[in-house]
């Protein structure tokens, strides 16, 4: 009787023990895919980490825009702007693209594509003016040509409508982003057609994010010298940029 109570005892501790296993494990479980739905539900934008690279804002020379290259070390999306005014009056700031380098585009208007304008105040010299014209994605590798103007009125002679730059032809580079200086532009009569000056050191900052999950243009090059512009929404960038980059690597091992 004594030997049937203990096998008795020794079973039901037996089935608890599997019993709390199993609700261990359901937990696990449960846990890891509340885990894996949150994270799936996490807006894309919420994972990318944030960035800037700044050239200067001591520069004392002005004319309406200041063309420069752009190149990614990793897939990264420009999310704004910040622009060196030469004084406190209103401005339309338009940024202009290409895929390549400016070098050999400065009058050529149809090489161009307008990524966006925003009025803004400016804040004067010395201190960063911010534009929320972005959306551009930038594929790791490939250099891009920007171009930052300011396309209200056309009054040279005043300096009024004067984004600053520097007389200076000085590169700057973090871990993700290089800019590479260029040549300042008066607007002319559309923005193409106006003086060039070389050097010039765009002032300014290039706001953005790693990846292409909130990129609504992303610019490849197709057979040289054309490009194209693919207009996607978020989410089909990063699809585009990862199939594009994959391609950008084949072509340098191919060629190495």
């Amino acid at each position: 009787m004594q030997k049937m109570r203990q096998r008795t005892a020794r079973r039901r501790a037996a089935a608890g023990s599997a019993a709390r296993a199993a609700r261990a494990a359901a937990a696990v479980l449960l846990g890891g895919l509340a885990a894996f739905a949150a994270a799936a539900a996490a807006p894309r934008a919420a994972r990318a980490q944030s960035g800037s690279l700044a050239t200067t804002f001591a520069g004392a020379h002005g004319q309406h825009g200041t063309m420069f290259d752009l190149t990614a070390s990793r897939d990264l999306t420009v999310t704004g702007f910040a622009v060196h005014t030469a004084t406190a009056n209103d401005y339309r700031i338009r940024v202009y693209w290409k895929v390549g380098s400016y070098a050999g585009f400065e009058s050529q208007n149809g090489a161009w594509t307008l990524l966006g304008q925003q009025h803004v105040t400016g804040l004067g010299q010395g201190a960063e003016t911010a534009v929320g014209v972005g959306g551009l994605g930038l594929l790791a590798g490939q250099t891009y040509g920007l171009y930052v103007v300011n396309g209200d009125s056309v009054d040279a002679k005043s300096g009024r409508e004067n984004l600053i730059h520097s007389d200076t032809l000085e590169a700057f580079a973090n871990a993700d982003l290089s800019l590479t200086p260029g040549v300042g532009v008066d607007f002319g009569t559309n923005g193409f057609n106006g003086s060039t000056v070389s050097p010039r050191t765009w002032n300014g900052r290039v706001h953005y994010e790693s990846g292409l999950g909130r990129a609504t243009t992303l610019a490849v090059a197709v057979p040289e010298p054309g490009t194209a512009a693919l207009l996607a929404p978020a989410g089909f960038a990063a699809l585009l940029g990862a199939s594009a980059s994959a391609a950008a690597r084949r072509r340098r091992r191919a060629g190495s």
